[in-house]
C-alpha cells in the first residue's frame, strides 16, 4: 500500500513539475537495462528476443518500454534531489544504515557484505540516493491530502 501511495505521489508531484532531461541523461540508463536484461536471458539460455516473444512483445517494443522507463526513472530522481535540496534535508548516519541495512534483506545478505558489494562496485551512491527517496517520499506522504474515493 506504501509503494502505491509514493507512486501516486510522484505521479502528482510529476504533473505539477516542469522537468527537463536531455536525451543523454537517460538514454545511457536504457541501455545498461537492455543489456542487464540480456545477460540475465543469456544466462537462462535464451535471447532477448526471446524474453520479448514470451511477454507478447516485438524487440523494439521492449526497447521503447525500457527507453520510457528510463526517462521516467531520471526525471524523478531529479525531482526527489529537488526536494531534498529545496527542503533543506539532510541524511543521518541511522536513515543511511537502516537503508544499508534494508537493502541486505533485499539482497539476503549480510549488512557488511552489502557494504564491501557497494564500496567494491563503487555504488555507495545508490545507497544515499535510496535513503534520499525514502526521506522525501516520507516528506512527501507527510504533506499530502488524503482523500478517500468509493468505487
Amino acid at each position: 500500500l506504501r509503494e502505491l501511495v509514493t507512486e501516486q505521489l510522484m505521479e502528482k508531484l510529476q504533473e505539477r513539475s516542469e522537468v527537463f532531461v536531455s536525451d543523454n541523461m537517460w538514454e545511457s540508463l536504457a541501455e545498461r537495462r537492455l543489456r542487464e536484461t540480456a545477460e540475465e536471458q543469456r544466462k537462462e539460455g535464451k535471447t532477448l528476443e526471446s524474453y520479448a516473444a514470451e511477454k507478447g512483445i516485438t524487440i523494439e517494443q521492449l526497447q521503447d518500454g525500457w527507453k520510457k522507463n528510463a526517462k521516467l526513472q531520471v526525471e524523478r530522481s531529479l525531482m526527489i534531489k529537488e526536494v531534498f535540496v529545496k527542503e533543506n534535508m539532510q541524511l543521518t548516519n541511522t536513515e543511511l544504515q537502516s537503508e544499508l541495512v534494508e537493502m541486505a534483506q533485499e539482497y539476503s545478505v549480510e549488512v557488511e557484505e552489502m557494504l564491501k558489494t557497494l564500496q567494491k562496485n563503487q555504488a555507495v551512491e545508490e545507497l544515499h540516493f535510496r535513503a534520499i527517496s525514502r526521506k522525501v517520499a516520507n516528506f512527501l506522504e507527510s504533506q499530502a491530502e488524503a482523500t478517500e474515493v468509493t468505487v
